[in-house]
C-alpha cells in the first residue's frame, strides 16, 4: 500500500513537472519570430505618405519581442507615421558616431509584434555605413519610462 502511495506520489510530481516546464517555455518566449533579430530596423517597403518628401527614406523598427520597448522619439504618438526617431549615424570613411539627438524629447514605445516607421534624409544614408537606434526594455525601467541606472545599452542597427 505505502509503495503504491509512493508510486502514484512520483507519477504525479513528474507529470507536474513536465506541465510546468512547458508552460514556462510557452509563456516566455523572447523572440516572436526565431529567423528574426528581436529588435531591428529595415527599410520600409510600403507605399510612401502623400505629403512625404523625396529627399528621405523611410525607415522601420521592428519590435520582434514579447516585451514593450521604448526609444526617444518627438511628434504625435497617434500617428504613428509622424514620429521622429533619434538615432546615431556611423559614417562610412571615418567611423565616428554623429548623434541625432533632441533637447526636449519625449518617448515613442512600440508593443510587442508591432513596428513604427521614421524618416532619415537622403544625404545622411549617403555617407553612412550604418543607422542605430537606441532602445530600452519596458521591464529595464521602474517608476519612469527612462532606463534604471546600471541597465545595458540596446541598440537596433541597420547596416548600409
Amino acid at each position: 500500500m505505502i509503495w503504491a502511495l509512493k508510486i502514484q506520489a512520483m507519477i504525479f510530481l513528474l507529470f507536474a513537472s513536465v506541465v510546468a516546464q512547458s508552460e514556462s517555455s510557452r509563456c516566455c518566449k523572447a523572440k516572436l519570430d526565431p529567423a528574426k533579430p528581436s529588435v531591428y530596423v529595415s527599410f520600409s517597403d510600403q507605399a510612401l505618405p502623400n505629403n512625404s518628401d523625396q529627399e528621405s527614406s523611410w525607415l522601420e523598427l521592428h519590435n520582434n519581442s514579447s516585451f514593450t520597448i521604448w526609444i526617444q522619439a518627438s511628434g504625435d504618438g497617434a500617428d504613428r507615421n509622424s514620429i521622429r526617431a533619434y538615432y546615431d549615424v556611423i559614417q562610412r570613411k571615418t567611423l565616428a558616431v554623429e548623434r541625432k539627438v533632441c533637447t526636449v524629447c519625449s518617448l515613442a514605445n512600440v508593443l510587442p509584434g508591432k513596428t513604427i516607421r521614421f524618416r532619415v534624409p537622403q544625404l545622411t544614408l549617403k555617407d553612412a555605413a550604418e543607422i542605430r537606434l537606441r532602445f530600452w526594455f519596458d521591464f529595464e525601467t521602474e517608476d519612469d519610462p527612462f532606463p534604471s541606472p546600471g541597465e545595458p545599452l540596446h541598440y537596433a542597427r541597420l547596416e548600409l
